[in-house]
């Protein structure tokens, strides 16, 4: 469960919150920080970074967050090796691919020029001969199955980290349809993690601080009652998923902040 799950707040909270000059999601990190993030160190390349994004989200006509301290930076990050996020790549791409199939009734032959794609990974990934099998099998429920949708948007932001791709946008959910050339052009995993390029250790820091600004909007919305898919030209569920997507590439973790319930 992530962090965005577990925040609750009542009618007059979100009164109260409206009516204060600092926001309700910094007055509830700070009641519930289990670390003191003024002893984090920040690195120049962290400090650039942070000036450069929040210039460009306030020009977005979004709050930057600038003093919100939970996000990704140089000393607390351990960037994920080429050849996992790869492996993940597959995974996300061809179960995500798989699960909208199944949530639109179609089968694999509805789909076997990408399906059959697929034949040529899972014999050296287990894990992914066996999901896909168990949603062929209809052995996956229809809400687990819409999660596993999304995987395919993930995997959008995989395939920028590892070079493949343009950097993601965060306009609208594409779940991954336009990356199905990449594993036309391999032969194999192995082919894959070899053809792949992981993207500098800032360019990838710069994405995560990004992303997680726009993500701080969300949270801000959601939490005062407003509908998180109200900021223009944006779009909330590509946001979450680019989110989890970086954070998992860089091993970050807001919930490593809070104090335990």
């Amino acid at each position: 469960m992530g962090i965005f799950d577990i925040f609750k707040k009542n009618k007059d909270s979100a009164n109260d919150s409206e009516n204060s000059s600092t926001s309700y999601l910094e007055n509830y990190f700070k009641s519930k920080l289990k670390v003191d993030t003024t002893k984090i160190s920040y690195s120049t390349n962290d400090i650039a970074r942070i000036e450069k994004n929040c210039e460009i989200i306030e020009k977005m006509g979004l709050s930057s967050y600038k003093e919100l301290k939970l996000v990704p930076v140089d000393s607390i990050v351990t960037i994920e090796d080429k050849q996992e996020l790869a492996l993940r790549l597959i995974f996300d791409f061809f179960v995500g691919r798989k699960a909208i199939n199944r949530l639109n009734n179609r089968g694999d032959v509805d789909d076997a020029d990408v399906m059959m794609l697929g034949v040529k990974y899972a014999p050296d990934f287990n894990q992914l001969a066996s999901t896909l099998s168990a949603i062929s099998k209809g052995e996956i429920g229809e809400d687990q199955l819409g999660n596993l949708a999304y995987l395919g948007e993930q995997a959008v932001v995989l395939a920028w980290v590892l070079g493949f791709t343009d950097k993601p946008t965060e306009d609208k959910l594409t779940l991954g349809s336009d990356l199905v050339s990449i594993f036309e052009k391999c032969h194999n995993t192995r082919d894959l993690i070899d053809a792949s390029t992981l993207r500098s250790k800032e360019e990838i820091m710069e994405y995560a601080d990004y992303v997680s600004r726009l993500d701080f909007n969300c949270m801000e919305l959601a939490l005062t009652k407003k509908d998180p898919h109200s900021i223009k030209g944006l779009d909330f569920d590509c946001i979450r998923e680019h989110k989890t997507a970086i954070d998992q590439v860089t091993s970050f973790s807001i919930d490593s902040f809070m104090a335990s319930r």
